[in-house]
């Protein structure tokens, strides 16, 4: 009889540990899309000067990439703000081919801060990522000399982290690195989603990059005298001409205040104009 009683009683307090831990750690989700109002800019060209052979003569910046089919927009950065915590998954930056020769392929990046960014040359040419805190100073700055090498470096810094390679003057992205890990970046459809958010209110964060090149005018010049002084001899390479680097405008920010309950999918969109 004794031996029955403690089996139940087993069971009894079994249930009783198990069931309130469920809800205790119960989770939503947050998921929606970024989409573009009107007729979307086209995005500048900008010419390649190093490794022309296998890069090509010019590169399509893509700082604004507008799905034609729904207006969402790719690339934005969707994030809670003002929390901590969480696990998120590897974040891998890679160079080049098959997605896109001699280019960022994830042009715009999130990471949690703390974690290893991992970064894979996928072209057979030099790529040197080098990534500024939001103050300009350098995070890292490594060489990727063969096709496949991969390098992983830890992120400490927190912020909005501009990225070039140093050995290609058009090759430029972003990396946000966000104390938590409750974020997502845009697919091709403009569409996003947050998982294992735990229940409460927080402000929810779009960041897109500006599309505007503010030094457009800097860059035809510097292009036209290159392409001068190869015809004069000045230079044997558009490698060795000084072409300048695109800068930017300032990025589109936008908050929204949102509220996730337990087990609930909470819906929020956005529009960039």
């Amino acid at each position: 009889m004794k031996k029955v009683s403690m089996t139940i009683m087993s069971i009894g307090l079994g249930l009783l540990l198990t069931a309130p831990a469920e809800n205790a750690f119960a989770t939503g989700g947050i998921t929606g899309a970024v989409t573009f109002s009107g007729t979307p800019p086209k995005n500048p060209r900008v010419p390649v000067a190093k490794n022309i052979d296998y890069c090509g003569k010019e590169i399509e910046m893509p700082l604004l990439l507008v799905n034609s089919q729904n207006k969402g927009v790719q690339f934005t950065v969707v994030y809670l703000e003002g929390v901590e915590g969480g696990a998120a998954s590897k974040t891998v930056l890679r160079m080049g081919a098959p997605e896109r020769k001699c280019d960022f392929v994830e042009h715009v990046s999130a990471i949690q801060k703390g974690s290893d960014l991992e970064l894979k040359n996928q072209d057979p040419v030099l790529h040197n990522p080098h990534p500024f805190n939001p103050k300009g100073g350098t995070v890292f700055n490594v060489a990727l000399t063969e096709q496949g090498q991969t390098v992983s470096k830890k992120i400490r810094t927190e912020g909005v982290m501009r990225i070039q390679c140093d050995s290609h003057v058009h090759m430029n992205g972003w990396i946000l690195s966000i104390p938590n890990a409750y974020f997502a970046v845009t697919d091709a459809s403009g569409n996003y989603k947050i998982d294992n958010v735990p229940p409460g209110k927080y402000k929810l964060v779009a960041w897109h990059e500006s599309w505007k090149v503010t030094n457009a005018h800097e860059l035809d010049e510097a292009f036209k005298k290159a392409e001068e002084d190869l015809k004069s001899g000045k230079i044997t390479d558009m490698k060795d001409a000084q072409l300048e680097r695109p800068a930017f405008g300032e990025p589109t920010v936008i908050t929204k205040d949102i509220e996730v309950k337990d087990g609930g999918a909470e819906k929020v969109s956005f529009e960039l104009k």
